[in-house]
C-alpha cells in the first residue's frame, strides 16, 4: 500500500487529485489541512506522495511545509501547488527536491499526469 497525503485548506481545490489516487487500489489517500496534522502524519506514517498546496489552512507556506517534512523523512516524494513560471519555480524550491509542481485547481487530466509520474518515478521501467 502507498500512502499520499493531500494538504490544503481547501479540500475542494485538490479534488481531481485525491480522486486519481483514491481510484488505485494500491493508494491510500490521507487528507490534512494544518501544519500540526501533517507533520504528525508524517512522524506516524511513511508516505510516497506528499502534495502540499500553496499554504495550509493556518496560513504556513507549502514550501515551508515541505522544507519541515524532508527534515522528518528526507525519502518522501513531494509536489507543490504553484503558479510561478518553471524558472521561477526551480529558483523558489532549489534544493528541496520537489518533483513537480501542480497548479491550483488541478483538472482531471494535470491529476493523472501526477499520478503517472509519480509511477514511472517508483516503478521505473527498464
Amino acid at each position: 500500500m502507498k500512502n499520499v497525503l493531500i494538504v490544503s485548506g481547501n479540500r475542494e481545490k485538490l479534488k481531481e487529485v485525491e480522486k486519481i489516487f483514491a481510484s488505485d487500489q494500491d493508494y491510500k489517500v490521507f487528507f490534512a489541512k494544518r501544519k500540526e496534522q501533517v507533520l504528525d502524519l508524517v512522524k506516524n506514517n511513511f508516505f510516497t506522495l506528499v502534495i502540499c498546496d500553496e499554504s495550509t489552512a493556518d496560513d504556513f507556506p507549502g514550501k515551508n511545509l515541505i522544507e519541515e517534512i524532508i527534515k522528518i523523512n528526507a525519502m518522501v516524494n513531494t509536489v507543490l501547488v504553484s503558479t510561478l513560471s518553471d524558472e521561477d519555480f526551480h529558483e523558489f524550491t532549489e534544493g528541496l527536491g520537489i518533483l513537480k509542481k501542480i497548479s491550483p485547481n488541478p483538472d482531471e487530466k494535470e491529476a493523472k499526469e501526477t499520478f503517472d509520474y509519480l509511477e514511472m518515478i517508483i516503478n521505473p521501467k527498464i
